[in-house]
């Protein structure tokens, strides 16, 4: 009888080895463990897998990357742009590079906005929006001359013309700021003059005048305050008149009309010198020598004060037709061309001026002009 045996491993070399298949009972291993069955070799030892070593982080994404950032710079540029245009009335290459920062500027907060928009509602990808960002920068490049010239330079003079356009415009607008320093510096204080009425017409909102005029609020408007600044704790010395001086605007309907209402073609002009040395010329519409009678007409439904600067000056002017009554104990009076206007204008007044109202020493009065 031949004896059986079971393989192992020095099956190849058992000479009493048996051509015989074994029973399955007999292997060293049950179905469960055959080779098919086997489970999947884990991925991070496998030949075809990578190692997870370190978890994945990922980017950190805000409102400054997702745009952010070339809204606030383009709104800044064209902002600047806009206020040295207005304020400064530019000529020449300052002109140029005015309309440049204005397009520039525009351009890239439009661009910001949009992709904005797009991020925050998960169109883009970091990587998308990296490369909106870029291209932005290089936009606000070209928003001067400097930046470009500085842009054309670098593009066509380095090795890397994308890396070379993005440093020339940054050069270039460095090396223009710094050339254009000391004419800005001499241009602040007219800057600031000229900035001066709208910095006012910011803050002397229609809100103010419906809380303090229109709506019949109590306290005293900030018109009040941008009246009598630089002399609020002045009184006056001295009023001087100095005579009259012709109406030079003929044409004008205000013009007629306070033609029509003073009955004269002239205006006086007075002198007041306060206390601290500071003195103002005044120019009335009519006026006696004496100063115990100034006429000032005003044509329309006063809607001018409903706009703050012209708020201020009327506000204004009437403190100082008070300044120079309360000195030669005379009285102001107000003719209005229509119902509403002197209606609006004594209400104003009540509120801004209401002891010289209950006085009589300030009055509105209503002139039907008939053209």
């Amino acid at each position: 009888m031949t004896p059986f045996t079971v393989p192992g491993n020095r099956l190849a070399n058992n000479p009493w080895m048996s051509d015989a298949a074994a029973p399955e009972q007999f292997l060293p291993w049950g179905s469960w463990d055959r080779p098919e069955n086997a489970p999947s070799p884990r991925w991070e030892r496998s030949d075809t897998g990578r190692i997870e070593a370190v978890p994945t982080v990922p980017v950190e994404r805000s409102f400054w990357s997702r745009g952010g950032t070339g809204l606030a710079a383009g709104a800044v540029t064209a902002g600047l742009a806009v206020g040295v245009l207005m304020w400064w009335n530019p000529v020449g290459w300052v002109a140029l590079g005015t309309a440049l920062a204005i397009a520039g500027g525009v351009a890239a907060t439009t661009a910001s906005a949009v992709e904005l928009t797009a991020s925050y509602s998960g169109a883009t990808s970091p990587q998308q929006e990296a490369q909106m960002n870029r291209a932005i920068s290089a936009t606000l490049g070209y928003s001067s001359v400097g930046g470009v010239l500085g842009s054309v330079l670098g593009t066509v003079f380095t090795d890397d013309p994308q890396e070379g356009f993005v440093q020339g415009g940054l050069w270039g607008g460095l090396a223009e700021g710094a050339t254009s320093l000391p004419g800005a510096l001499r241009a602040l204080p007219g800057l600031r003059r000229a900035a001066m009425p709208w910095a006012k017409s910011l803050l002397l909102t229609p809100v103010w005048f419906s809380m303090s005029a229109g709506g019949g609020g109590g306290g005293r408007s900030l018109a009040r305050v941008f009246a009598v600044q630089g002399r609020s704790a002045s009184r006056v010395r001295r009023v001087e008149y100095l005579g009259t001086t012709p109406l030079l605007e003929r044409d004008a309907d205000w013009a007629r009309f306070q033609v029509f209402a003073t009955r004269t073609r002239n205006e006086s002009v007075f002198r007041i010198t306060y206390a601290n040395g500071q003195q103002r010329i005044v120019y009335a519409d009519r006026a006696q020598p004496t100063g115990r009678a100034i006429f000032e007409a005003k044509k329309g439904n006063m809607g001018q004060m409903f706009n703050p600067t012209r708020e201020a000056h009327i506000i204004g002017q009437a403190n100082n037709y008070l300044d120079i009554t309360a000195v030669t104990g005379g009285r102001v009076g107000y003719l209005v061309s229509t119902e509403l206007g002197a209606s609006r204008l004594a209400q104003r007044f009540g509120l801004e001026f209401p002891a010289e109202m209950a006085s009589g020493q300030l009055w509105i009065d209503w002139v039907p002009w008939r053209r």
